[in-house]
């Protein structure tokens, strides 16, 4: 069940990118 995780950070950092805030640390994330 690793992959819904993975799934679920990888939306919350595309969000977090749309939105511009977070672009940065979303980016590193990825």
């Amino acid at each position: 069940m690793q992959h819904r995780r993975r799934l679920a950070i990888f939306q919350a950092a595309k969000r977090a990118t749309f939105s511009g805030k977070t672009a940065a640390p979303a980016q590193d994330k990825r």
